[in-house]
């Protein structure tokens, strides 16, 4: 689906915004937050990255602020001709 008609959504960690992702709708965004292999990547991201993180906090999946839909699509359009795979931004604070 075209990036604009995708929706961004920030996934919490512990009360406080961390990540920002585009999905479809919220049940593909809820989907891609329960599976696997975004959870393991979000969890080594934490360790190597940025430790004073705790990806191990309570998950929140939210609709995204105006600010940071703007910071995701910023952080999109910076790393358009990198991957066309799926972007994760990371909401530094």
């Amino acid at each position: 689906m075209p990036p604009e008609h995708q929706q961004v959504f920030t996934l919490d960690i512990a009360e406080r915004p961390a990540f920002a992702f585009e999905a479809e709708n919220f049940d593909v965004a809820h989907r891609l937050v329960r599976s696997e292999w975004l959870l393991k990547a979000l969890d080594r991201f934490c360790r190597t990255r940025s430790p004073a993180l705790d990806c191990r906090g309570r998950l929140r999946l939210r609709d995204a602020t105006r600010d940071e839909t703007t910071l995701y699509r910023a952080r999109a359009e910076e790393f358009s001709g990198a991957t066309p795979h799926f972007l994760v931004a990371h909401l530094v604070s």
